[in-house]
């Protein structure tokens, strides 16, 4: 028996294979991020999430980004999730850092914030180096 008997195409079988993946990701980043005290705290903690998994042994990199560079935009059914997580990490830390900037310089301060945890990933698969996350 092979996976392809439970889902209609390839697409739909990486489709959810990302999506677990996104919400995996995003539980064990809120389970990380809400014991911090304040809203500084708690985007130091993303970055330090993003550490510890750029050490972990099965670290390999962004199976989410993998799956967008591979696929392209056009191919909705797997680009849809990846945007996605790019779309609610964005959001989550602007929201994050609403109590001391205003709204909109929020909204493009979290935008660069993703842009260096994009490159962190590149990095820290290429250099096997974990501390580029707090570095970025």
């Amino acid at each position: 028996m092979t996976l392809y008997n439970h889902f209609p195409g390839t697409g739909d079988l990486i489709s959810a294979v990302l999506h677990r993946r996104y919400q995996d990701i995003m539980a064990s980043l809120r389970a990380s991020v809400e014991p911090a005290a304040s809203a500084r705290e708690h985007l130091r903690a993303v970055f330090a999430w993003h550490e510890a998994w750029f050490g972990a042994p099965e670290f390999a990199g962004c199976l989410l980004e993998r799956a967008l560079a591979e696929f392209g935009a056009d191919c909705s059914k797997i680009s849809t999730i990846a945007i996605q997580y790019k779309m609610t990490m964005t959001s989550w830390m602007g929201d994050m850092l609403k109590p001391f900037l205003p709204e909109q310089t929020a909204a493009r301060t979290s935008s660069i914030l993703m842009i260096l945890l994009d490159g962190a990933t590149i990095d820290a698969r290429a250099f096997h180096d974990p501390a580029i996350a707090t570095r970025a």
